[in-house]
């Protein structure tokens, strides 16, 4: 369960019990399933809230720190990287990213913003090397990945407290209680002024707490003891 599947924001007719249809589907899926895996405590918590009497075990998503690494000859710059695929306004609102697509949206672009086109992951790993500071201003989460990413990149991560992003975080960066634009702008500029040091601290997070062995490790534990 990463995010999707426990949410229901109305006014943006978002989330999977946002429709009749597809709420009844998922509801019948958790009512019925032998144990539901979401990725943070507060999804848990949350999906607990509408159907108490479900198993459930929480299970974090896990990344490769040998895949996702600094890189010692790219030297860090003040760049404030976010990334994320939006194909509509509606996402373009939750997750508070933008691409090409939502240009008009926030005309004239400022000369120090640039909004790139997708690319390969390959190619994404190079900025996540180059930023010093990874924000990610969502109006909802589960269990964000590129805020993963990019902290095993020695980014300084910046978001909003929603979903597993407390989790995430720690003490290994920024966290914002609101997506105020003035408790934002302060944030980045901290994150920008905070030593190098606390990147590093933020990939050891990542080391230390959700890796795809410990992932693995823990599905493993379940599949032999259900």
């Amino acid at each position: 369960m990463g995010g999707y599947d426990v949410t229901y924001i109305p006014e943006l007719n978002y989330g999977s019990f946002n429709s009749p249809l597809r709420s009844l589907a998922t509801g019948f899926s958790i009512k019925n399933a032998s144990l539901n895996l979401p990725v943070a405590e507060r999804l848990k918590a949350e999906i607990l809230q509408r159907f108490p009497r479900i198993k459930t075990e929480v299970v974090p998503t896990g990344y490769s720190p040998d895949y996702f690494v600094p890189d010692k000859n790219i030297k860090k710059e003040n760049i404030v990287l976010t990334c994320g695929k939006i194909d509509s306004y509606k996402r373009f609102v939750i997750k508070g990213i933008d691409l090409p697509e939502m240009q008009k949206l926030i005309e004239p672009l400022p000369k120090n913003l640039k909004l790139l086109e997708m690319i390969p992951q390959k190619e994404v790993i190079k900025f996540y090397q180059k930023a010093k500071v990874y924000a990610q201003f969502s109006l909802r989460e589960g269990f964000p990945n590129s805020v993963c990413e990019a902290m095993l990149c020695e980014c300084i991560p910046v978001g909003t407290d929603v979903g597993a992003m407390k989790e995430i975080i720690g003490n290994n960066g920024f966290l914002l209680k609101s997506r105020d634009i003035s408790e934002i702008v302060q944030t980045i500029e901290k994150a920008i002024n905070a030593p190098l040091s606390l990147g590093k601290k933020a990939r050891e997070q990542i080391k230390k707490k959700f890796t795809v062995e410990q992932r693995k490790e823990k599905l493993y534990q379940l599949l032999e003891t259900s």
